[in-house]
């Protein structure tokens, strides 16, 4: 079996989806189609099973979702398809990035040759693999605008949408701009960068008898053309509209499109599974036209249509012939009225008693007559279309619309309902891909949304391990000065005092004396050990921090801190570690005369704040502190953003320093 890819970027491309599957058959493939359900996986071919000679089109429909053409190309590119084909720019240069130096063919179709040469002039390497059929709708635009003139009366300005911001359009619209001159038309461009504008652009449309609308090959107009036509009949003008389609359902006047898309890309894809190389197999042009008219639309508009013109067309959607209501009762009236004439001047010659019998009877037979002819002509089928026009209004778009023969105001309004019908499905249709795939996004989403709640526990996990891991090196470090090095320390001292040497006293001394003060450092914080209240932690270990400095006033209002309920560990390691550095800082550096330290909650915040009177500093050497191996700054904002906390820093030089920490408790 044959695995072929099939990217539709856009809804609109479906039909040549279908007549590719036509052309392969009549190439003596058996051919089958089957679309990607939910997000593309690889896995999903597992439940295929046809016969080992048949194609596969495994189609992605993307609804114009760049991020679903993606995933599709990846998965054709994982599962190793024969081939892949992309219906749209995008998708072509999507299945660029992503293929690379593959081996995979790529059949494109609905690109420019322009674009073409841009989106490969990058990748040269690549172009061994690739084929497929042009785009030729900028070079039709010259011919599908010249239409205009083959009618009279002719129309004698053209409006277009196009969006500027497209290259394609941008081209294509400097050829219409050349071939309206050419032509002595004049071109009123409506530059238009979203549907919004588009439809606003509409509702504000000036026009004249004279006027047209043209539109060109701008996929964004593709959900517009309903609405376009709409206008169209309404201002009274004729709309030259793009496919076949577009004639019926949108009261388009005429449609020139490439016809052999599908057969050429088939021909393609028959080549290559026969063994071609896709390096000799170079890109072509559509081969054939088909030309479409609608008559019904000329006739509405009261236009005549060349004859030359109606010589080349391949469709003709005919027009009906015309009959006014009032012409078909007078066509009744006026027979009837003859008969009672001539039925009251022969009773005449009979007498008062037969002609007043005669006049009766034919009386009666008129009126007889034109109750059948009122209700089969105009009452029942008014009632009919009003009978559909509520079913549709409740949804059922499957109901049919009566056929008139005879065209008058009631065929108008049949045919109107029936093009009413054609948007609403359209719409209905679109609207039910847009929930789909807004189903798909809303499950992705909360996938997304799961995981990224689940690596955020996972980091505060790691966060929490961070904080034990250095406490658990804290406790190991202080158990070894306490039981190897302060023993020592204390057979020292006892060794001086016995050889009664000042120096050797000295030494012991202060060793002694740092060595606890560095354990004390090390110790206090340990989680294991911190069973005591913050509050109370804070105000018995802050004196001991540096006992000759006592001269620096120091107060404390931490009364907030015992409405605070179940803090963990955590928070009080680094509320205390904060307040130790940031005290330690003031009597060291800042030559402070007074310290503050008081505690705040407000919201669910608990803030604890160290400030000093002191000789302050420069915010902007904070970075130079930490070159010089001052730490404690980075150290304190570091544990603050893991326990999802800020820190913050008011300082100027002479003014003191405010240092403050705010956790969530």
């Amino acid at each position: 079996m044959h695995t072929i890819g099939v990217v539709a970027f856009n809804e609109q491309v479906l039909n040549e989806v279908t007549e590719l599957k036509t052309a392969l058959n009549r190439a003596n493939y058996p051919v089958h189609i089957e679309q990607m359900r939910g997000k593309p996986q690889s896995t999903q071919l597992s439940d295929f099973y046809y016969e080992e000679n048949a194609i596969l089109l495994w189609l992605c429909r993307c609804y114009g979702d760049e991020e679903r053409c993606r995933e599709a190309i990846e998965c054709f590119v994982d599962t190793k398809v024969d081939m892949i084909i992309t219906m749209a720019p995008i998708a072509f240069q999507q299945a660029l990035n992503i293929i690379g130096g593959s081996s995979i063919p790529i059949i494109f179709t609905h690109l420019s040759k322009s674009q073409f040469q841009e989106l490969t002039s990058n990748s040269p390497q690549q172009t061994s693999t690739i084929t497929g059929v042009y785009d030729i709708w900028a070079d039709m635009v010259e011919e599908r605008v010249a239409l205009i003139t083959e009618v009279v009366p002719p129309p004698k300005t053209v409006h277009t949408f196009y969006n500027p911001e497209t290259s394609l359009m941008v081209s294509e619209m400097e050829n219409l701009q050349q071939a309206t001159v050419a032509l002595g038309l004049k071109l009123v461009p409506h530059a238009t960068r979203t549907p919004e504008e588009v439809k606003d652009t509409l509702a504000s449309l000036q026009t004249r008898p004279d006027h047209a609308i043209f539109r060109l090959s701008d996929p964004m107009m593709d959900p517009l053309t309903g609405l376009i036509g709409a206008i169209a009949h309404e201002h009274y003008i004729p709309y030259l509209g793009k496919s076949f389609d577009e004639l019926e359902r949108c009261g388009s006047l005429f449609a020139l499109e490439p016809e052999d898309i599908s057969k050429q890309a088939a021909r393609l894809v028959d080549l290559i599974l026969k063994g071609f190389d896709p390096a000799f197999l170079l890109p072509v042009d559509p081969v054939s036209k088909r030309l479409s008219i609608n008559l019904q639309a000329a006739q509405n508009l009261g236009l005549i249509i060349s004859p030359a013109v109606l010589k080349k067309a391949q469709t003709i959607l005919p027009a009906k012939e015309r009959r006014s209501l009032g012409i078909r009762l007078l066509t009744i009236l006026l027979p009837s009225t003859l008969i009672i004439s001539i039925i009251a001047v022969a009773a005449s010659y009979l007498g008062v008693l037969p002609l007043f019998g005669l006049t009766l009877f034919a009386t009666v037979a008129l009126a007889i007559t034109l109750r059948f002819y009122l209700d089969r002509r105009i009452i029942r089928p008014l009632n009919k279309l009003a009978l559909a026009a509520e079913k549709m209004g409740a949804g059922e778009l499957n109901t049919p619309i009566i056929e008139v023969k005879v065209e008058d105001e009631i065929s108008a309004l049949a045919r109107a309902l029936r093009r009413m019908k054609s948007n609403l499905s359209y719409s209905y249709a679109e609207l039910e891909q847009l929930t789909q795939d807004l189903e798909i996004r809303v499950d992705e989403l909360t996938e997304a949304n799961r995981a990224l709640r689940q690596a955020q526990h996972e980091l505060e996990i790691a966060g929490r391990r961070i904080i034990e891991a250095d406490d658990s090196s804290r406790f190991a470090l202080t158990t070894f000065i306490h039981d190897e090095i302060l023993g020592s320390l204390d057979e020292l001292s006892v060794l001086a005092f016995e050889m009664d040497d000042p120096k050797i006293k000295l030494l012991a001394r202060n060793l002694d004396t740092r060595m606890r003060r560095l354990r004390f450092d090390l110790s206090v914080p340990i989680l294991q050990d911190l069973g005591l209240e913050l509050r109370r932690l804070i105000q018995e270990t802050l004196p001991m921090i540096y006992p000759d400095a006592r001269m620096v006033h120091m107060e404390l209002d931490l009364t907030p801190l015992d409405h605070v309920a179940d803090l963990k560990p955590a928070y009080i390691f680094l509320l205390y570690r904060f307040v130790r550095g940031a005290v330690s800082n003031v009597y060291r550096h800042a030559k402070a005369d007074k310290i503050r330290v008081y505690a705040d909650c407000v919201d669910g915040i608990l803030s604890v704040c160290v400030m000093d009177d002191g000789k302050g500093f420069d915010l902007d050497r904070i970075d130079q502190f930490l070159m010089d191996g001052h730490y404690f700054f980075h150290d304190i904002q570091i544990r603050a953003r893991q326990l999802n906390g800020e820190f913050k820093v008011e300082a100027q030089p002479g003014s003191g320093t405010i240092m403050k920490v705010s956790v969530p408790v």
